[in-house]
């Protein structure tokens, strides 16, 4: 309730773009603070239980996760200072790349696991669709299907 109650205040007295900016820009930090903070904090753990494929792991996952974090701040920083259309959808398919290779690491770590995997599929959809919002945005034409493909659905 509380959070449906913060939204609505916000949607108040912010425009669309604010919102969108600010949105973009908290994830960026959400992803930035996970690499810096708790992802580097599970590599020292790992090294202490001396499991030097999951160290490897996760510390492939770092460079990844910032990577995401600054694309996506690079896309509301876009929004704010009025940027064309396209530098935004470039920041959000980077952003779309970076998740879907997070994602891969991710599953490496468990697969076997239920949550981990849904988890991971969950990320690679929506890295999916932020590649096309970004090829949206930079006006990247879609392939068109040849032959009667485009009956399939």
């Amino acid at each position: 309730g509380d959070c449906v109650a913060q939204a609505a205040a916000s949607c108040r007295f912010k425009t669309a773009a604010e919102l969108v900016t600010d949105e973009l820009r908290e994830g960026a930090t959400c992803l930035l603070e996970g690499a810096s903070t708790h992802l580097k904090r599970a590599v020292e753990e790992a090294k202490t239980d001396e499991d030097e494929a999951l160290e490897a792991t996760i510390s492939e996952m770092i460079p990844l996760m910032t990577k995401a974090a600054e694309s996506l701040e690079s896309s509301g920083a876009a929004i704010l200072q009025r940027k064309e259309v396209a530098e935004t959808g470039k920041g959000l398919y980077e952003c779309g790349e970076s998740l879907e290779e997070l994602a891969k690491c991710i599953r490496s770590v468990s697969s076997d696991i239920n949550e981990v995997s849904e988890s991971c599929d969950r990320m690679t959809f929506a890295a999916l669709k932020m590649r096309e919002a970004g090829d949206n945005l930079r006006g990247v034409e879609k392939a068109k299907p040849k032959g009667k493909a485009w009956l399939k659905g």
